[in-house]
Formats: structure tokens, sequence, C-alpha cells
């Protein structure tokens, strides 16, 4: 199986930039250097578990909200989806959005 680091990455870049941080607080708060997170978030560097968990936990995700395009059992799969790639991002950065509205009003 091949892992979708490109989409990965995608995630991560939304994630960090709602909770505002930059890729040198992200990678200060993880013990990595901020090109270490700019290689994620492009996906050009091949995260490991342990650092998807960090990632996660720092983030406050969960690492199946990483992983989601490349689950097999996924609830959706691309061909249920009647939305063009470009769609299912912008979708994906509004829900990101909501989500961290909501957390934020805890």
């Amino acid at each position: 199986m091949q892992l979708d680091y490109t989409d990965i990455g995608r995630r991560i870049r939304i994630a960090r930039n709602n909770t505002g941080l930059t890729q040198g607080e992200l990678a200060k708060r993880m013990g990595v250097s901020p090109s270490f997170v700019g290689h994620l978030e492009r996906g050009t560097r091949q995260a490991s578990l342990e650092t998807l968990v960090n990632l996660a936990n720092e983030l406050d995700l969960s690492v199946d909200y990483l992983l989601a395009a490349c689950l097999k059992n996924s609830s959706l799969s691309s061909e249920q989806i009647p939305y063009t790639d470009k769609q299912l991002d912008v979708m994906q950065e509004m829900l990101a959005h909501l989500d961290f509205y909501v957390r934020s009003k805890r």
C-alpha cells in the first residue's frame, strides 16, 4: 500500500494553521526542525508512526484524521463522492476551520 504523503501533509498544514502555530513553533513543540515540518507538509518526507502520533497530539487531532485518505475502510470511497478533488479540498478546509471554531468555544 502506498501512503499519500501529500494529502497527509495538507491535513497537517490545515490543522497547524487552524491552531495559529508557525512551522517553527510546531517544530519546537515536537523537538524537530522547522524544515522537517515543512517537508512533512509538502509530502516530501515520510513520517514515522511516532511522529504522526506526536503531530496528532500537538495539533489536537486523531491519527486517523491524518491518515483518512489512506484508510482502506474509510466511510466514503472516491467512487461514492460526486465531487472534484478541488471541491473536496475546500470542504475539508471548511470542516477544519469549523472544528477549530467549535474547539475554541469550549
